[in-house]
């Protein structure tokens, strides 16, 4: 997966050898709210709150190949900051 901006979260992006998400903080940014759509037609669901940066997804790879979409936003005092 390609980095993307969003806000003030600097990249994210999926290694399918290492199944990591990395992710850059910037304080005072507190948290990182992670969510994925695994395309099994629920759309985007919660992933984790990540309070440090790096977090893996443990999720089993499916049998047949199918995309993966992660989205992140950072968060202050529990309070969304930027844009998805």
């Amino acid at each position: 997966m390609k980095p993307e901006n969003r806000g003030w979260f600097e990249s994210i992006e999926r290694s399918s050898a290492l199944r990591a998400i990395s992710s850059s903080y910037k304080r005072p940014l507190d948290q990182c709210e992670l969510q994925v759509d695994r395309a099994d037609s629920k759309g985007f669901v919660m992933l984790a709150i990540d309070t440090t940066p790096g977090y893996t997804d443990t999720q089993p790879f499916p049998s047949a190949p199918a995309k993966w979409t992660y989205q992140a936003i950072y968060r202050v005092a529990d309070n969304r900051v930027g844009q998805w």
